[in-house]
């Protein structure tokens, strides 16, 4: 059953999902160009549909990584239909990680989090990364300006924001 509504899907998307992946944008983010930190943005289905979008734009803006704790009604085929027209409108996935919630005690979202890189595999995250974190309805751009003053990851916070505005600075004119 679940096989078969893949395949129902697949046939539905306009492009392979490794195309979507590999899409070259103008506000396509490198990770390779990354700077020496991590953008989380942890967030759930109770957030509605527009903001889910709007983050999902601001996170392929920056090169954020949208976290949810886990599937929509624990079935993966809801949490697929839920989030394909967000992702094939930005080209931004989600990870599903209970883990991250659980490393970072994020209790309510969206919750921004700047963290030193981490490990992908489970067992080797021992400890929680130095961090920077914001609560609440802000930007991307207000949550890494407040890092880049205040934060303990000032430069990475820095870095990010700039990485956006080189990025985007032939729609603006000039980059600062």
């Amino acid at each position: 059953e679940f096989q078969e509504f893949v395949t129902k899907l697949h046939k539905k998307l306009p492009n392979s999902l490794s195309t979507c992946q590999n899409a070259k944008k103008p506000n396509f983010v490198d990770p390779s160009d990354s700077p020496e930190g991590n953008l989380y943005i942890f967030v759930s289905f109770s957030l509605g549909e527009k903001a889910l979008m709007n983050l999902a734009h601001e996170a392929q803006h920056y090169g954020a990584t949208l976290i949810l704790r886990g599937f929509r009604d624990g079935s993966y085929a809801k949490t697929v239909q839920a989030l394909q027209k967000i992702i094939l409108k930005t080209s931004q996935g989600f990870v599903v990680d209970p883990e991250l919630f659980t490393l970072f005690s994020v209790s309510s979202v969206p919750t921004y989090i700047l963290a030193k890189p981490l490990p992908l595999n489970v067992f080797e995250r021992t400890s929680t990364p130095l961090h920077d974190r914001m609560q609440g309805h802000v930007s991307i751009h207000y949550a890494l300006e407040t890092f880049s003053k205040e934060g303990d990851l000032r430069a990475e916070a820095q870095a990010f924001l700039e990485t956006s505005l080189t990025d985007h600075s032939h729609e603006k004119g000039t980059a600062k």
